[in-house]
């Protein structure tokens, strides 16, 4: 896994600076989209795992089993 510091130069960076220096509206707006992220991708997973996970950073694997194992279950006598 990454440390915080190569995330920032791999990913974050062009993001957030401008002219190398720190764009503060741009962070804001940044902080924003990923409070939203917080807020509705629990409720996804709740959703498409049948209510068996809803925490964020649970590993995406798990999610996607869960998942398959939910729809199959749905979907079973048809």
């Amino acid at each position: 896994m990454k440390d915080h510091e190569q995330c920032y130069e791999e990913f974050w960076k062009d993001l957030v600076e401008k002219n190398g220096a720190v764009d503060l509206d741009q962070v804001k707006k940044e902080l924003f989209d990923f409070h939203r992220m917080i807020q509705n991708v629990p409720k996804v997973y709740d959703y498409v795992t049948g209510g068996a996970v809803s925490k964020s950073l649970t590993d995406p694997d798990i999610i996607c089993n869960l998942a398959y194992e939910h729809f199959k279950e749905l979907f079973k006598d048809e």
